[in-house]
């Protein structure tokens, strides 16, 4: 009597483990949804710019680079140690 249980046991634990794996589980349906992925921009100033040229610039970049923080386009952005550039951490989909 207890080795037929154990059987059925047995069976049953098999055949739920079979099941679970045809049917996908609540993290593989969200796999489905638009994956958003990191992209790093290293942005540097190209050889012959006079620093002038790129001042006069300057105030259009960092109002377009601000409206695009705030549409959630840009995660994060950072100066250079260096100060030749800007690093920007962009969500794409």
């Amino acid at each position: 009597m207890k080795a037929i249980r154990n059987v059925i046991l047995v069976l049953t634990l098999t055949l739920i483990g079979a099941t679970s794996m045809t049917h996908p589980s609540a993290a593989q349906a969200q796999a489905t949804s638009p994956t958003t992925t990191g992209v790093m921009v290293i942005l540097t100033v190209k050889a012959g710019v006079t620093r002038e040229q790129v001042m006069a610039v300057m105030p259009a970049e960092i109002r377009q680079t601000v409206q695009l923080y705030l549409k959630g386009q840009i995660h994060e952005w950072y100066s250079r140690a260096d100060g030749r550039g800007v690093v920007l951490l962009l969500d794409t989909r």
